[in-house]
């Protein structure tokens, strides 16, 4: 049996799930955290506070170094979520940039396979980079102006050096180079177990209208458009919106707020849904979302079937009046009710994501 390195930031869910996954391809998967608790892990790292010292005591240390020759040794392939390699530095630590990911030069030149998985930020940052528009650079929160071309650099190495590209949400395949499209492949996100005490919110409470929205970047997910319309459809069509904004809180609490809640929206910029969307569905709540056709089309999911209801930036108060108007329709909440069920199941279910992940991973030809 093949032995599989699997490196996270912190334990989560997902971890869980791709653990799992990983381990019914059939590797010996061993997990490997930055920031460990008792019991939680294996640790390759001494210290873990994200600070100078962490770079220069792990690099220096000859325990450190004896432990990267012993991964190096051990393990057949690698799997990592984007941000992090065997020498992990922290975002905030830009004199170490030029450093990020050169573990992978290492990896290749012994034959090892690499397997990275991109889900937002990172990826977005660097197209966004290409292209040059800074101002919309400096919004995203550990990019800036000053280190910007030596992470353009950093991140070519993973392109460059990794076996596959998994990315969670479609639109960022566009942002991935042209040269290493062959890489690159869709894994959608499997859903969070929720409890099943959920609840559709249709029909919806017509005194108090209660829409949740949980940005975790502003700028990125058009958090300003979002109340802008709710203060035109309060002041100019009478009607009695809430917004409930959610920043800075657990999944739980999340979770309590959005069942007073009628319907979601997820974003307005980036082009495709993300984890609230698929949570707020689970949770039988409605969602819109702005949804690119192009990152549609590399689903290859019919448009009919995704039961996200698509808005845009310039039209959410006409789409949000349009939403109401029919969301008392036993029919239409019918109907939708069963193709939320279905997608989930179909795209976003622990066993979809299982067989995609299984179906590129053992495609890897030894090198």
């Amino acid at each position: 049996m093949k032995n599989l390195f699997c490196g996270f930031k912190s334990r989560n869910e997902l971890d869980k799930i791709t653990f799992n996954a990983l381990k019914s391809i059939g590797y010996n998967v061993d997990l490997y955290f930055l920031k460990v608790k008792k019991n939680e892990g294996k640790s390759l790292f001494i210290y873990h506070s994200e600070t100078i010292g962490f770079i220069l005591a792990n690099l220096l240390l000859p325990v450190f170094i004896f432990k990267f020759l012993w991964i190096l040794i051990k393990y057949d392939t690698y799997f990592f979520f984007a941000g992090y390699s065997l020498i992990p530095i922290p975002l905030q630590l830009s004199k170490f940039e030029r450093f990020r990911y050169i573990d992978l030069i290492f990896l290749n030149f012994f034959k090892k396979k690499v397997v990275y998985t991109f889900q937002g930020s990172e990826l977005r940052s660097y197209n966004i980079m290409l292209n040059g528009s800074l101002d919309k650079l400096k919004n995203i929160d550990y990019w800036s102006e000053k280190n910007i071309f030596i992470r353009k650099i950093s991140l070519e190495r993973v392109f460059k050096y990794s076996d596959i590209l998994f990315v969670t949400t479609p639109d960022l395949l566009n942002d991935i180079p042209e040269k290493y499209s062959h890489k690159s492949h869709l894994l959608l996100k499997p859903s969070p177990s929720i409890s099943n005490n959920t609840r559709m919110a249709f029909p919806l409470n017509k005194e108090v209208i209660r829409i949740i929205h949980a940005p975790t970047n502003r700028f990125i997910k058009g958090t300003s458009h979002i109340i802008e319309a709710v203060k035109y459809l309060n002041k100019k069509k009478h009607l009695n919106i809430e917004l409930i904004l959610v920043e800075g809180k657990s999944r739980r609490e999340l979770y309590e707020m959005a069942k007073t809640c009628n319907f979601a929206i997820d974003q307005l910029n980036i082009g495709w849904y993300g984890s609230f969307s698929v949570e707020m569905l689970q949770l039988g709540i409605p969602v819109m979302c702005y949804l690119k056709e192009i990152a549609v089309d590399k689903t290859n999911i019919n448009r009919n079937d995704i039961p996200i209801i698509q808005v845009t930036k310039d039209t959410l108060a006409d789409d949000i009046i349009k939403f109401l108007e029919k969301s008392n329709d036993v029919k239409f909440i019918i109907d939708y009710r069963n193709k939320v069920a279905s997608y989930l199941h179909n795209n976003h279910s622990h066993e979809s994501f299982i067989n995609r992940m299984s179906m590129q991973i053992n495609a890897l030809e030894p090198k």
